[in-house]
């Protein structure tokens, strides 16, 4: 076995001994995969694109020609400018907190809201608050079910009372709204007309216990069930309103009924002909601050929505890419190359080289050592110009040879009768002889690789 051969066959083993790390790394990368795509696949969507928020509204009322944008950095909105704020609330309890807490829970407070920042707002800017009324699982599951009703005694927004809260059987039902007939109803809901709504569950402010202990008086009621109430905080009197049925502007209510038509009006009428802007922060500066140069209040939540779907898809690509890309180069280059390595493997093939030519010379074997020579190039220029397709042995010279001959007929006349002059049965004694043929011979494989664009030195 020649020496190109013997080395050729150790690569093969070594890349052989290597396919059950190959095979593992590949399972482990799909495994991560498929998880990893489940992960994002099974997260449930922002609150404000989720079935109970309200970002299908701004789209809408968009569309109606109202004056609506949306802000979520929390920066103080400049008082007179705008009309009305639209806050929904996905907190169960404000009251708890006297300060920011971002995290969420599964008791309903799916984004939680300080007291501070919530009188900071009310303060800044004409405020409806939106209760909430749906708990964490339609979040995650995006269906509607008793189960996942909040209990409204347990709803307490910043310091006022608001008595009792009721809530009907669950059941879809058509629900005829009217103003009430006080001096707090403004000239613009009293104008405007009430479409009857859909409501499932609905969620209200019972006049049975008139609302007792509260600084709230009705505007919006269905017989004895109130859905949009006017408040003051007790101590700055600002005023904000209270709507207590969150179907009745969220995603999925506005499909249902008059809901959207309702929707609409209600901010035309809160508004005032002004900008409407739907606030999905839960902070804000006090508002005293508002007259210094405004600083842009940043946090982690900024950037994590450059995570968010549908861009955690791109991310996900991005990733598998790379993951696969690097594998891919590990399994096709293995790890890095210090050249220790291969130093080892030219050193021990020079040195089996030059072991056979001590052993020819000695023997005064020159022609033989000659044809092993010629034998070893063609095997190589083989590999190079025909690759899996060469044959083995003699017949793989001559399928070289014939094929040189089809494309350069002197380049392959020439390297035939140099092969057939340094064959071992030529009978060609003077070593001068022999050397001279060698030469050309390997100016000939020169050419020869030059002519079919192959690299002229030869590989290791």
């Amino acid at each position: 076995m020649s020496t190109s051969q013997a080395s050729s066959n150790t690569v093969l083993s070594a890349q052989q001994a290597g396919n059950p790390g190959a095979t593992l790394g590949v399972g482990l990368a799909v495994l991560l995969s498929v998880v990893l795509f489940y992960w994002i696949w099974t997260q449930p969507p922002p609150i404000d694109r989720s079935v109970i928020g309200t970002s299908g509204l701004v789209h809408h009322a968009r569309q109606s020609g109202l004056d609506v944008r949306s802000v979520s950095n929390g920066v103080p909105l400049e008082k007179g400018a705008v009309g009305l704020r639209v806050l929904p609330l996905y907190d169960t309890n404000t009251a708890a907190r006297s300060s920011d807490e971002a995290q969420s829970d599964f008791d309903g407070n799916l984004r939680n809201i300080s007291t501070t920042a919530l009188r900071n707002k009310i303060a800044g800017a004409p405020t409806m608050l939106v209760l909430p009324k749906w708990g964490y699982g339609t979040l995650r599951l995006e269906r509607l079910h008793p189960e996942l009703l909040l209990n409204p005694g347990s709803i307490a927004v910043v310091d006022t009372n608001l008595g009792e809260f009721a809530q009907s059987p669950y059941r879809l039902e058509k629900v005829p709204l009217t103003a009430a007939r006080n001096d707090s109803v403004p000239d613009t809901i009293s104008a405007m007309t009430l479409p009857d709504v859909t409501l499932i569950s609905a969620q209200s402010a019972s006049l049975l216990t008139r609302l007792r202990n509260t600084s709230c008086v009705p505007i919006i009621a269905s017989g004895t069930e109130v859905f949009l109430l006017s408040c003051t905080l007790s101590e700055n009197s600002a005023r904000f309103w209270l709507l207590t049925d969150p179907d009745l502007i969220n995603n999925h209510g506005l499909v249902r009924g008059e809901n959207a038509v309702f929707a609409v009006e209600l901010l035309k009428a809160l508004a005032n002909d002004k900008p409407i802007v739907f606030d999905f922060s839960t902070r804000e500066r006090s508002p005293s601050r508002q007259g210094r140069s405004p600083s842009r209040d940043r946090s982690f939540a900024d950037l994590a929505r450059f995570f968010g779907y549908p861009l955690s898809l791109v991310w996900l690509m991005a990733g598998l890419l790379g993951g696969f890309t690097l594998w891919r180069a590990w399994v096709r280059f293995g790890a890095a190359n210090t050249g220790d390595g291969e130093n080892a493997m030219a050193v021990s093939k020079l040195t089996a080289i030059d072991a056979n030519t001590r052993i020819l010379r000695a023997s005064g074997s020159d022609g033989a050592l000659a044809a092993s020579h010629v034998t070893q190039r063609l095997e190589r220029l083989a590999i190079d110009l025909l690759g899996s397709q060469r044959k083995p042995g003699r017949a793989g010279e001559e399928q070289v040879i014939a094929l040189i001959t089809r494309r350069f007929p002197e380049l392959g006349g020439r390297l035939s009768r140099q092969v057939e002059q340094l064959a071992p049965g030529y009978l060609m004694s003077d070593p001068g002889r022999i050397a001279a043929t060698l030469s050309d011979f390997e100016k000939t494989l020169l050419e020869i690789r030059h002519e079919f664009g192959r690299p002229s030195a030869p590989r290791r």
